[in-house]
């Protein structure tokens, strides 16, 4: 429980040591690809790289939950004795 609790507030040490050092050095992305040329804050972007990356853990959740039942019929299928 202590472990547990102690990486809580670790965790959290660092997330507010991060913001508080953006909100002093905002900075700036800017990325250029293709001709075309995107510039957004750094926390904005590390906001959108979070999303992006909870949306993807969503979608192959959502993909193994779809795949799975048809694995388990196939494992179960495989596991029946031949009878007649």
């Amino acid at each position: 429980m202590f472990f547990k609790t102690f990486k809580l507030f670790v965790l959290l040490f660092a997330v507010s040591a991060a913001a508080a050092w953006f909100s002093k050095n905002p900075g700036e992305v800017v990325v250029e690809w293709l001709g075309w040329r995107v510039s957004t804050s750094v926390p904005f972007a590390i906001l959108l790289v979070g999303a992006m990356c909870w949306f993807l853990g969503w979608i192959f959740r959502i993909l193994g939950f779809l795949r799975r039942p048809f694995v388990s019929r196939k494992k179960a299928k495989d596991e029946l004795p031949y009878t007649l």
